[in-house]
């Protein structure tokens, strides 16, 4: 008898706390929208969650519905783990692992990399290689909470696109059953990040709240 009226207090609870449900619209911050304005090409940006499928162009700083499936290549999202640019040269103290893209000029490389001690498993921090020079541009590390989803080129080959995330462990109606169970499920807030060739950052937005068990794509595409 006590054990049930745990149950259904903790299933009334959590179906008062499904009243903030995620919001399906990807969007942009206003004061980011000058910034994306400028940008070449557009931005097209795929996220695959356990109960939600969401696809949208960026151009010229404005959201428009797609006219194709987006399709990035395997290797420029997450989905490419464990493996990664392997094809660089060795790092002495990191190894690459996760999405990685050469650019449309075939000139440079951006390249998730993890550290070797302790050995991490998700990418720390990506770099910006140069075939040509055989050396970094730049190293952009992330902050210990975000994850790096995905990347892409601008056509012209001088920006990198990322698409970043944070997850955080989310108590609701439905994951009702692994609440019960004393697990959590994890929804993703995604984030997207423009960079130069030198590392600096051009341009920054929070995208969307609270994905459900997702994973992203991003292609950058000419007018």
């Amino acid at each position: 008898m006590i054990i049930q009226r745990q149950l259904i207090l903790t299933a009334t609870l959590l179906i008062a706390g499904c009243s903030g449900q995620q919001s399906s619209e990807i969007t942009i911050d206003s004061s980011a929208r000058p910034l994306f304005e400028m940008l070449p090409g557009e931005l097209g940006i795929a996220l695959h969650g356990s109960d939600i499928e969401i696809q949208v162009l960026i151009r010229h700083g404005k959201i428009e519905p797609v006219t194709s499936n987006i399709k990035a290549p395997h290797e420029a999202t997450g989905m490419i783990a464990p493996y990664g640019a392997t094809m660089l040269p060795d790092r002495t103290n990191e190894y690459y692992q996760g999405p990685f893209a050469f650019s449309p000029n075939g000139r440079y490389v951006a390249a998730s990399v993890v550290g070797r001690r302790p050995k991490a498993a998700l990418p720390q921090a990506f770099v910006i290689f140069d075939i040509q020079g055989k050396r970094d541009l730049a190293r952009i590390d992330l902050s210990g909470k975000e994850l790096l989803r995905a990347l892409a080129w601008s056509p012209d080959s001088t920006r990198i696109a990322i698409l970043k995330s944070i997850s955080r462990g989310k108590v609701s109606f439905k994951n009702l059953l692994s609440a019960l169970s004393g697990h959590s499920v994890a929804y993703d807030t995604y984030f997207l990040d423009i960079y130069d060739l030198e590392g600096k950052i051009v341009a920054h937005t929070k995208l969307i709240e609270d994905v459900r068990y997702s994973w992203g794509e991003i292609v950058w595409m000419p007018l």
